[in-house]
């Protein structure tokens, strides 16, 4: 999953909307933002498990 440039790329950017949006202190978009970043990073562990 970390190997590929693209994956790289929107794990990063769905990092720094985490952190953004916590930095702004708004906790609607930070809990979207991180369940947007765990079904990402679930649904890649899947693909890579299958």
């Amino acid at each position: 999953m970390f190997k590929e440039e693209v994956n790289k790329r929107r794990l990063l950017e769905q990092h720094e909307a985490i952190f953004q949006a916590i930095r702004e202190g708004d906790p609607r978009k930070a809990r979207s933002a991180i369940l947007a970043h765990l079904n990402f990073a679930k649904k890649k562990i899947l693909e890579l498990a299958a």
